[in-house]
């Protein structure tokens, strides 16, 4: 028996909580690596090159987290 991170929520909406400490884990790593990515691609001097590459890697890294998410909910 596997015991599941995140609950899919599907009455209100269409997203994931955390209902394990792995879960609050992986959710915390997230928000920490894009603060961390913000900082690295200077967003408030930020050129149009750096925008996209931070908008590149958000979405790669947004889709990493939705992915271990759905892989670790219970639906």
């Amino acid at each position: 028996m596997t015991r599941h991170w995140f609950r899919l929520h599907k009455r209100f909406s269409k997203g994931f909580s955390p209902v394990r400490w792995q879960g609050w884990l992986l959710t915390a790593v997230f928000i920490g690596v894009i603060i961390l990515l913000a900082y690295r691609f200077n967003l408030r001097q930020a050129t149009l090159r750096q925008g996209i590459g931070f908008l590149i890697t958000f979405v790669l890294v947004a889709g990493l987290y939705c992915w271990i998410a759905y892989k670790k909910c219970k639906t």
